[in-house]
């Protein structure tokens, strides 16, 4: 029995001896989440719509580009056609407009609607100007031929009257000749008057048919200057009117361009693409037919390798013992395998002041930032990943066995010692 008593007390002295050298971790336990440290990219509807398509569900890796949903795009896309339309007809109106204020003879297609030719609606914009073009150009040529073989015509005329007041000169002068010649003989009375006479007369009527001619040959060139001056106000007048509708239709691009930006933006809208590559969260449509409302978020979408923070609160109580630099062991709740190791990190901040939950109870936050070499611990199929629950325990200092047993001891006497 001695023996036995002695082998007791031996246990208990061993047992106090270890209780107050062996060293324990204190820690403050804390319940969280793995958040992403880096911003993510939240993705909205500005106008929302119906969903068409849908291509992602929560948590779906996506590549920058990927089309995650569709909306409803036919007022939009109506919208959008109507505009490039007019856009087109302007455009294709522009180039014939400065064709033919510059005395083009063909129509220059611009390039960015030569590209798109074989687009039914373009082909027939651009049919449509060159058919009108081509009308117009022709219907001045006719009116410039008609005028100028006119003036051919009125120049024919004024060669022949020309011809013919030389040759009444020449008959001029050969009669004034034979009078001279007759008025000797008379003077000598070797001729009657009557021959003087008759070629006096000659050369009245050679006169005024001279004079005549020349009348004819004034009108003739009179009507030329008309024709002449007829011919360039067809010009002028063609290259007034193409002055305007040049001006009008630079007129309607600047008034559709704008106008375009917005429909073709407001058609982006309706199809929302990955900004990067990354994976999924708080996706907020989930079924085909749904109604996202203007302004709503649709999802957020993490850019993969951003680095993860795991999001803890800490109870009010425990605060004065929680700080930065502070080592942390970070247990991943949502498995429930037996193989799940436990990750290290450390708090890189602590909340200056208490928030509190739904239900008024207040706590305080802290992020514990993992060493991407922890991650490296998981098994094959196990991942640490953004929403997902965790428990934390946060070291704050070493301890040993005795005073963690007797320190509430001692705080329930100095309390009642105070009340005292």
């Amino acid at each position: 029995m001695i023996a036995g008593l002695a082998i007791i007390a031996v246990c208990v002295v061993g047992l106090g001896l270890w209780a107050s050298f062996a060293p324990i971790w204190s820690a403050v336990l804390a319940p969280g989440q793995v958040r992403v440290e880096s911003n993510r990219q939240t993705l909205k509807s500005r106008e929302g719509g119906v969903v068409r398509v849908l291509n992602v569900r929560e948590g779906q890796s996506v590549k920058a580009g990927d089309l995650l949903i569709q909306l409803d795009d036919t007022v939009p896309r109506a919208q959008l056609d109507v505009l490039n339309n007019q856009f087109d007809v302007a455009q294709m109106q522009r180039a014939r407009f400065v064709a033919e204020a510059t005395g083009q003879r063909t129509l220059a297609i611009p390039p960015e609607l030569a590209a798109r030719r074989s687009d039914p609606r373009v082909a027939a914009t651009i049919n449509n100007e060159m058919l009108l073009f081509t009308t117009r150009l022709q219907a001045v040529d006719g009116q410039k031929a008609i005028l100028d073989q006119r003036l051919l015509q009125l120049e024919s005329a004024r060669s022949g009257l020309n011809l013919q007041v030389e040759s009444i000169a020449e008959q001029i002068r050969l009669v004034g000749e034979e009078l001279a010649g007759y008025q000797t003989l008379y003077e000598r009375g070797f001729a009657p008057r009557t021959l003087i006479l008759a070629r006096q007369r000659t050369l009245a009527e050679l006169g005024g048919r001279r004079g005549s001619l020349l009348a004819d040959i004034t009108r003739n060139q009179q009507q030329a200057g008309e024709t002449r001056l007829q011919l360039a106000q067809i010009l002028e007048q063609r290259r007034s009117e193409a002055a305007t509708g040049l001006s009008d239709a630079e007129a309607r691009l600047s008034d559709i361009n704008p106008r375009l930006d917005a429909a073709r933006a407001s058609f982006e809208q309706t199809r929302v693409v990955a900004p990067v590559d990354g994976y999924v969260l708080n996706l907020s449509q989930f079924t085909i037919g749904g109604v996202a409302q203007p302004g709503e978020t649709l999802m957020d979408v993490v850019p993969s390798g951003s680095p993860l923070l795991v999001h803890v609160q800490i109870r009010p109580a425990d605060i004065d013992e929680v700080r930065p630099g502070l080592i942390a062991t970070v247990d991943l709740t949502a498995y429930a395998r037996q193989d799940k190791p436990k990750l290290e990190g450390e708090v890189v901040t602590v909340s200056a002041d208490a928030l509190s939950t739904d239900q008024g109870v207040p706590y305080f936050t802290a992020d514990i930032r993992i060493d991407p070499s922890e991650l490296a611990k998981l098994p094959e199929g196990m991942a640490m990943s953004p929403g997902m629950p965790v428990q934390a325990s946060i070291r704050t200092g070493r301890r040993t066995i005795m005073s963690y047993l007797l320190g509430p001891m001692g705080s329930m006497i100095g309390r009642s010692l105070r009340e005292q």
